[in-house]
């Protein structure tokens, strides 16, 4: 098991902190949709939400505009005092991508990835069943529109 980034304090001491103890396996929040629904600009504003709120970059976003798909690794403390180490991957196009990104930043010992994918891939959404149990959230894209991409954007951060 893995403990949050902030010192814990011995009751010895006189003093005692509340210890996040988080859990070995990691957290997937899978971003959903068919194509051309929103799901690469939805994910690019989590990532610009989560540098906002404080997020430090260890791979950053590529600074390209033309670059519309990526992957990013960042430290965050959430709201709750956890410190994650949060992956983002945006390849959802491609099913083999999506399984791809879910053991290398497993193997990475990342607690968060925050991926897409294609709502019709089963082999993704089979793993996330079978190999994450209750550990794995699934945002479903409607429209790609800012409404809409808001609604996805701060249900995922709402999930951190």
């Amino acid at each position: 098991m893995k403990i949050d980034c902030h010192k814990t304090l011995h009751k010895n001491s006189g003093t005692v902190k509340k210890t996040s103890i988080k859990s070995n396996i990691m957290k997937i929040i899978m971003l959903s949709g068919p194509a051309s629904s929103g799901k690469t600009t939805t994910i690019n504003m989590v990532y610009e939400e989560l540098v906002q709120l404080g997020a430090s970059p260890i791979i950053p976003r590529p600074a390209s505009v033309n670059i519309r798909d990526f992957e990013a690794l960042v430290d965050f403390t959430s709201t709750k005092g956890v410190c994650n180490k949060i992956a983002l991957a945006s390849f959802g196009d491609y099913s083999l991508e999506v399984l791809h990104h879910m053991s290398y930043y497993e193997g990475m010992g990342c607690d968060v990835l925050i991926c897409t994918c294609r709502d019709y891939f089963s082999h993704p959404f089979n793993r996330l069943k079978n190999r994450y149990g209750g550990s794995h959230s699934v945002i479903t894209k409607v429209a790609p529109n800012d409404v809409d991409n808001l609604r996805a954007r701060n249900a995922i951060i709402s999930l951190i």
